[in-house]
């Protein structure tokens, strides 16, 4: 939420951090569930056809900026993210995402993290 452009919450609106092109609201439902998706493309949380279980639970939806484009890194099979099928917006090594990863279910998750930290670090 804080990543974005601004949050609007119960009709008061204050700026948030602007990295990711969007407005976060206070949304119609309450989400609650498990997560399960594969990685669409590589970034810094895994690489591209990577599996995971997780978990979400937000109140918020991401209203992106009009003409926005951005790049997703997660297909989700099961949960809502962000527009209901994809979650993880990309920017460089940002992944903005409502998935909380399950540990024990995607181990692959520190080491490919700390991968990539190196990799930015030495570019």
């Amino acid at each position: 939420m804080y990543l974005c452009e601004e949050i609007d919450w119960g009709g008061e609106s204050r700026p948030a951090v602007g990295l990711v092109p969007a407005k976060t609201r206070k949304g119609g439902q309450r989400i609650v569930s498990y997560t399960e998706g594969e990685f669409i493309r590589d970034c810094s949380m895994g690489p591209r056809g990577a599996s995971f279980l997780g978990h979400e639970f937000h109140h918020s939806e991401l209203v992106l900026d009009p003409g926005a484009e951005v790049e997703y890194a997660i297909r989700l099979r099961r949960g809502t993210g962000i527009d209901g099928v994809r979650d993880g917006i990309v920017d460089g090594n940002l992944v903005a995402s409502y998935n909380h990863f399950h540990g024990a279910s995607y181990r692959l998750f520190p080491s490919h993290f700390i991968k990539s930290a190196r990799e930015a670090r030495d570019k």
